[in-house]
């Protein structure tokens, strides 16, 4: 569950931090990504209900990772496709940010629930600390941005061999 908050906070900051690197206009980016925070808070409730946490899980991880890792082989003439790849892949982040958050007070014990709780929620806090480097890191250098969601690909996959709880 640690590693889930740490995955899921890294993207999700990582993504806000990075607009000037996915749109001309940085201002309008964060305003996208606002607005797509509101359908993907209030849609996931009864998908949720529907569907039941670990497939959805799976779902928006390995489709926010295939959205994230098509950036760097899309042309930057091709601007309003980047904007709207990225724009879906936080999104979907967003979205098992809610799932997790769901997952994770299931998943611990009544007696430790709030401590399970907060140290989960401080790994999400590393990640989002260590967006930025990881963000300068890979702005190294002459090609554009690639970013690390491969760990996004890894977790999805985790999920799915998991036994259910």
């Amino acid at each position: 569950m640690y590693v889930d908050y740490l995955v899921v906070g890294m993207v999700y900051f990582g993504l806000s931090l990075s607009g000037g690197n996915f749109s001309a206009d940085p201002f309008l980016y964060m305003t996208l990504t606002g607005l797509v925070e509101i359908p993907s808070n209030t849609i996931i409730i009864p998908f949720v209900a529907r569907f039941g946490r670990r497939s959805l899980t799976v779902l928006f991880y390995l489709l926010s990772g295939v959205l994230l890792l098509t950036l760097p082989f899309i042309p930057a003439r091709i601007g309003w496709l980047i904007v709207t790849l990225a724009l879906v892949g936080k999104m979907t982040i967003t979205s098992v940010f809610n799932i997790i958050f769901l997952y994770a007070s299931d998943l611990f014990p009544t007696e430790v629930r709030t401590r399970g709780m907060g140290t989960s929620l401080m790994m999400s806090r590393v990640g989002s600390m260590t967006s930025p480097f990881i963000n300068d890191y890979l702005n190294q250098g002459d090609s554009r941005q690639i970013k690390l969601k491969v760990v996004s690909h890894h977790n999805s996959c985790k999920k799915w061999v998991q036994p259910s709880q």
